[in-house]
């Protein structure tokens, strides 16, 4: 019995999978509404439980039922997330002690524990792998992106996807009559991170446009699905930045780092295709291009366990309405249109590797390969000491403008 909690928050997480509903927050509070519930009636039920552990577990609820009624609150899912692993920590040593008792000598006291605690801890690694990469490790960062940097003549603006979210931008205005740039930053980040390439674009005299992906900054969610949901943002960033008064809405680029990458790699080929889009371009800083190797490079630390583990997260992420990230391939198609990959290195978040395959398999994509420069500090580099190559691409597919800064 104490080994079958687990087991019941699994069960519950696949019965909440059934229900008809398609946005990701809402889909990521139903199944950890799931794990969570089981998790906590088990604890109550709990023979010996205290009243006091009782009326712990039970004020855990009404924040629970505010992460179904509102799914894009990040306090309210981090909240789930967190009270979904501690139960499930919970219930495991539970399991430990009560496997521990039923044996005297050591070494059968040991192997009932691991019997007993197995199966749990199987599904608490797994579903913890989705929890935290795709909403816990998120949440504190989106609270410190909460007042983006801003230069003087900048202004703030708001833009609403077709899926009905609204991301907080900032727009920088250029030239009457100049192209337009999207600047997209990576996971766990904000639109500040950009600041820096926005003064250089507007030097050059483009009208820029950075913003914060769902789930980030002063964007609304709390959920990231690395590129899959978060096209309809780009989009969206596309469209306002098309309309806005005095740019030349045929005639935008594109430019993006990390996950942001994958962002814009999954959504080129359609903008591509769509004459209206107006996207001619696009420069990529140390793309995330290829989700199976990342992940497997992450949980290498597991050993021989991690293909199990990520086989337990997949199912989780199916559930979740999600393509798991161990079949997450922005580059399914390829771009069609020019792309410039700039990538460090002594890059160790994202493989140097996974750019040149990216060139390698297709003619369109321009990769320049920085020296000695890590993953987080490449923004701030080519905007200050390898601005020149960027300058030149956007100049050949965009068009030159009447005020260009001197290469530098």
């Amino acid at each position: 019995m104490a080994s079958a909690a687990p087991l019941w928050a699994a069960a519950g997480a696949t019965l909440a999978s059934l229900a008809p509903v398609a946005g990701a927050d809402a889909r990521f509070a139903l199944v950890t509404s799931g794990m969570a519930w089981p998790l906590a009636i088990a604890r109550a039920l709990r023979p010996g439980a205290s009243a006091r552990s009782r009326w712990v577990v039970a004020l855990r609820a009404p924040p629970w039922l505010g992460a179904i009624a509102a799914p894009r609150s990040t306090l309210a899912l981090t909240w789930l997330s967190g009270g979904v692993l501690f139960l499930g920590v919970d219930a495991l040593a539970h399991a430990a002690r009560t496997s521990w008792r039923l044996a005297r000598p050591l070494p059968a006291r040991l192997a009932l524990s691991a019997v007993g605690a197995a199966p749990g801890l199987y599904l608490w690694v797994a579903a913890g792998v989705v929890l935290f990469n795709t909403q816990l490790a998120i949440a504190p960062v989106k609270l410190a992106h909460q007042r983006p940097a801003t230069d003087p003549g900048e202004r703030a603006v708001t833009l609403h996807t077709d899926d009905a979210y609204a991301l907080g931008a900032t727009y920088t205005p250029g030239e009457d009559g100049a192209p337009g740039i999207v600047l997209t930053h990576g996971v766990a980040d904000g639109r500040t991170r950009f600041l820096p390439w926005a003064r250089r674009l507007r030097e050059d005299g483009y009208h820029v446009l950075r913003y914060d992906l769902r789930g980030h900054g002063t964007s609304e969610g709390a959920v990231v699905t690395y590129g899959q949901r978060e096209r309809a943002d780009l989009r969206a960033a596309i469209a306002w930045l098309r309309e806005a008064p005095g740019v030349d809405g045929s005639r935008i680029g594109l430019a993006a780092a990390s996950m942001g990458g994958a962002v814009t790699l999954a959504a080129l080929p359609d903008l591509a295709a769509d004459p209206r889009s107006g996207v001619r371009c696009a420069v990529l800083l140390a793309p995330a291009s290829f989700f199976p190797e990342l992940v497997a490079q992450r949980v290498a630390f597991l050993g021989p366990l991690a293909p199990f583990v990520l086989n337990g997260s997949a199912v989780v992420a199916h559930a979740m309405g999600q393509t798991p990230m161990t079949a997450w391939d922005p580059v399914a198609r390829p771009p069609g249109l020019p792309v410039l990959v700039l990538h460090g290195t002594a890059d160790g978040t994202i493989p140097p590797a996974l750019s040149e395959r990216l060139a390698a398999r297709d003619a369109e994509v321009e990769l320049l390969l920085l020296p000695d420069v890590g993953h987080d500090e490449i923004p701030k580099v080519v905007a200050r000491h390898r601005w020149r190559p960027v300058q030149g691409f956007l100049g050949r597919h965009l068009g030159e403008n009447r005020r260009l800064s001197s290469p530098r």
